[in-house]
């Protein structure tokens, strides 16, 4: 997608596992792919790959603030996704 935001299988993917009913499952497929990516994001700093850490992290993001869209402001997961969104 623009500007590497997002990529568009792992947003199919994302949303292929969302409950429509279940707006917990659209905070955790979100939340769950943000973790992934932040998590590959760290493993490729650590490795030294700058560019390929920034993308990922730039993903992470954009899918933590995905998840946080679902979260009313008293929702226990909230801060923490605005945080990094």
């Amino acid at each position: 997608m623009t500007e590497k935001g997002a990529e568009v299988g792992e947003c199919l993917s994302a949303a292929r596992r969302i409950n429509e009913r279940d707006i917990e499952s659209w905070i955790s497929e979100w939340a769950t792919l943000a973790e992934r990516l932040e998590q590959d994001a760290e493993d490729a700093l650590d490795k030294g790959h700058e560019i390929s850490a920034r993308e990922l992290f730039l993903r992470a993001q954009n899918y933590y603030g995905a998840a946080e869209y679902g979260c009313s402001p008293s929702h226990t997961r909230f801060f923490e996704l605005w945080e990094k969104s």
